[in-house]
């Protein structure tokens, strides 16, 4: 084994380590010895590192070998951000933060020459595919900590593409957060995924679950008819889609081209429809999905942290484990989840009908939210029958309730149901609250 695959074998344990460390509790007997485990291992790193530069550390261009740790961090990348901002006429002050990175939390001070090392392996990680797979996260050591945490390295894939729409067909290019049009430069949408805050959520999720028309006006009407007012330029409307921003009818089918939204008619793909192509084809060649290694993806962040869920095609799977644990942690790191956000796309896509094109001059902003399948798709009940949402008599297929093995199954299953339930409804509250949180931002 070369030194630099024993480095990334290295980097990988630590990866382990860090993710056991992360579901374990605080004052557990296992914590200190994997403490020490970790100390062990990263002095490992450094001294499988040691040595003079590589040719190809030297040429690289974003390499940190000679310069100070803060140098090719997320606080430097941001920079140019802000500037093409600024560039950007007559925007709303609120406007004029799209796209802006955050930062990443505060981690535990590291050495110089371990800091120019990570960076330099996150890079080499991201490029190999290993920072997480689109069917769930796998971290490598600090994923939550490094480039990308905020930004959109292992999530943005293709920065260029092509999209056909009845009869009408362009090119988009997507550089520092900002999507737009090859041939004329038209800016065609700002996309953010930030992780709604660094700090744990100071929320009671069953406080937000009862919402009535006291509170939260409902409006009974059509999306694509609501996105091309003008009255309503500015607004944000959330999106029925999947935890990847598109919009799959299954968690076994995948879609690739806008022009397949033309054949569903939910509220998801009438909604992205309404806009620009441009947007909505960005999405969904960047998704996360199996058939790639990242992607985007609503729910990274959480996963490294929270363990028995799995996003499977953009829809979350939920494993059977021990409820009140999982439970806990993701109210524990509920703030990683990224609302998935699509700022000033033109209001200028295909009308309610679908025959035309509409030609509205105004904008909108587009939230990706996502439902959580309770006892259907990929956490449908396998015994043979579904089992009721209101906890009545399962469906027929089911083992019988009247023999003692059937009472058991039943009320396993129902206790499956119930955590279904609680893991949904936290991941619906967290896209919600931070829709609400970024747009009054």
């Amino acid at each position: 084994m070369t030194m630099e695959q024993d480095a990334m074998a290295l980097l990988k344990e630590i990866g382990r380590v860090k993710i056991e460390l992360n579901s374990m509790a605080e004052g557990a007997d296992q914590r200190s010895e994997l403490e020490a485990k970790l100390e062990r291992l990263t002095a490992e790193h450094l001294a499988a590192t040691k040595g003079p530069p590589s040719r190809r550390d030297m040429s690289e261009p974003n390499s940190t070998v000679g310069s100070s740790p803060a140098e090719g961090s997320p606080a430097d990348t941001a920079a140019p951000i802000e500037s093409a901002k600024a560039k950007e006429p007559d925007k709303p002050e609120r406007r004029e933060r799209i796209g802006a990175r955050s930062g990443p939390p505060k981690a535990a001070a590291k050495t110089p020459e371990l800091e120019r090392w990570l960076q330099k392996q996150r890079r080499k990680a991201s490029d190999e595919g290993l920072n997480f797979s689109g069917g769930g996260a796998v971290s490598t050591a600090d994923a939550g900590a490094g480039p990308g945490a905020d930004g959109y390295e292992g999530i943005i894939f293709q920065s260029e593409g092509a999209w056909s729409l009845h009869q009408r067909e362009g090119r988009y290019r997507f550089d520092q957060g900002k999507l737009r049009d090859v041939e004329t430069g038209e800016l065609l949408g700002r996309f953010v995924c930030e992780r709604i805050q660094e700090a744990a959520l100071e929320m009671d999720p069953d406080s937000f679950s009862k919402l009535t028309a006291e509170n939260l006006p409902i409006l009974s009407s059509e999306i694509m008819t609501e996105i091309q007012k003008s009255e309503n330029e500015g607004a944000l409307f959330a999106l029925p889609s999947q935890l990847n921003g598109a919009e799959y009818p299954s968690d076994s089918s995948i879609k690739r081209l806008v022009v397949d939204y033309k054949y569903d008619n939910t509220g998801g793909p009438r909604g992205q429809l309404a806009c620009h192509p441009a947007a909505a084809q960005f999405v969904l060649d960047n998704a996360a999905n199996l058939e790639r290694d990242g992607g985007i993806n609503a729910v990274d962040l959480l996963l490294e942290n929270v363990q028995g869920l799995e996003l499977v095609n953009g829809y979350l799977k939920i494993q059977d484990c021990d409820s009140d644990f999982v439970v806990a942690q993701l109210k524990q790191h509920l703030q990683h989840l990224r609302p998935l956000v699509m700022e000033d796309v033109p209001a200028r896509g295909l009308m309610p009908n679908k025959r035309d094109f509409s030609t509205c001059e105004h904008r909108v902003g587009l939230v990706y939210a996502s439902a959580v399948p309770l006892d259907a798709y990929l956490n449908a009940h396998r015994s043979g029958g579904s089992v009721a949402l209101d906890g009545g008599a399962p469906s027929a297929g089911s083992p019988p309730s009247s023999s003692a093995r059937g009472a058991v199954v039943l009320c396993a299953a129902l206790a499956r149901l119930e955590h279904q339930r609680k893991v949904a409804e936290l991941i619906l509250v967290a896209q919600y609250f931070g829709a609400l949180r970024y747009s009054v931002m």
